[in-house]
């Protein structure tokens, strides 16, 4: 099953959609174009295997999205859903990734942990209920499962693993020029 760019043309005003365990299997980036008001998108349990990085985009008004227990790997989260940089207003209150396999590789790990602790941040539960965020102060990525099938708390452990012992410094380097008489005398003046 799948959607596309006019399916949801002449119902802009839309605030609430419920696409939940519909069979859906892929969103090309153009869907929810026209839903611009749009403030929470459920969208979990379903057989998504890709989103387009652009599926989202025209949805500044996105308080709720639910992807989570789809067929997604590779997930970059920072690409689909940039975090606001102004404050509260217009920021998430709630975005569930769990079920899908994001992308974990050593490289990306800072942007994947730096977009999770940004978005915790900035609602307090991009992840969790808000009774466990309460009930919680720590940061917890257990629920999250990269794409090789492990989970994320592993991968960051072993990207940690393999960081250098030690680290390379930086020495500054002073070079010398040996200037005398007879050098001075084949220079060409600069005025």
């Amino acid at each position: 099953e799948s959607l596309n760019n006019k399916t949801f043309a002449g119902i802009p005003a839309l605030e609430v959609l419920h696409l939940e365990q519909n069979g859906l299997e892929q969103l090309s980036g153009a869907e929810f174009e026209q839903l611009r008001e749009l403030k929470e998108l459920y969208l979990h349990r379903n057989a998504l295997a890709s989103i387009g990085n652009r599926s989202f985009y025209y949805q500044k008004s996105l308080e709720v999205l639910t992807i989570a227990e789809n067929k997604l790997k590779g997930v970059r989260p920072w690409e689909l859903l940039p975090l606001p940089s102004g404050g509260p207003d217009g920021a998430y209150r709630s975005v569930s990734l769990e079920g899908n396999a994001l992308e974990c590789s050593c490289e990306l790990l800072p942007k994947l942990l730096d977009w999770l602790e940004r978005m915790y941040r900035s609602n307090g539960s991009a992840a969790q209920s808000e009774e466990q965020t309460e009930s919680s102060e720590e940061t917890s990525w257990g629920e999250f499962q990269c794409a090789g099938g492990k989970p994320l708390p592993d991968v960051v452990k072993e990207c940690e693993g393999q960081r250098p012992a030690v680290v390379p410094v930086a020495t500054a380097t002073v070079q010398r020029t040996i200037i005398n008489d007879d050098f001075i005398d084949y220079l060409p003046l600069l005025i």
